[in-house]
């Protein structure tokens, strides 16, 4: 778990507004997903913006057709936030390809109705994990592709290979 200060720094670097409040937000997320970690990065944003953000990235559990799978991503929480919803992106690993669909572009933006609803209290970033998780539960984001450097067959592992 990653200290207060530790935290606070952060958010003073992404020059989030609202330090008490994204501060809160973020601890909750990151008590409730493990394998998501906060992080300051410079960041391009749609309108061809770069400034700083505090990104929280990693994987969200997903469980697709009886398998339970990781997806990666990543969300980009401005100096708006919680006020404003972060910019949020499904982020292949290198065996993995985006599968576009209404909810995600070719670069792996995510569009949902919650993100452009956003009215925070009532929507806050854990909720939109929920949302993600039970949108990617219709809709799997991601599938793998065979890297063409293994001439060997696929054996079995402990997890199943992605959609």
């Amino acid at each position: 778990m990653i200290s207060d200060d530790t935290l606070s720094s952060m958010i003073k670097q992404a020059k989030m507004l609202y330090e008490d409040k994204a501060k809160a937000d973020i601890k909750e997320v990151i008590s409730n997903y493990s394998d998501l970690s906060p992080k300051p990065k410079y960041h391009a944003f749609p309108d061809n913006s770069r400034r700083n953000a505090l990104c929280l990235s990693g994987t969200i559990p997903v469980t697709y057709r009886g398998s339970k799978y990781h997806i990666p991503i990543a969300l980009y929480l401005t100096e708006n936030h919680p006020y404003s919803p972060p910019y949020t992106y499904v982020t292949p690993t290198s065996n993995m390809k985006i599968k576009i669909s209404e909810h995600v572009n070719e670069e792996g933006r995510i569009f949902l109705p919650y993100l452009n609803e956003w009215r925070f209290p009532a929507y806050d970033t854990v909720g939109l994990l929920g949302v993600l998780t039970f949108a990617f539960q219709e809709k799997c984001p991601v599938f793998q592709v065979k890297d063409p450097s293994t001439s060997q067959p696929h054996t079995s592992s402990s997890n199943p290979p992605y959609p």
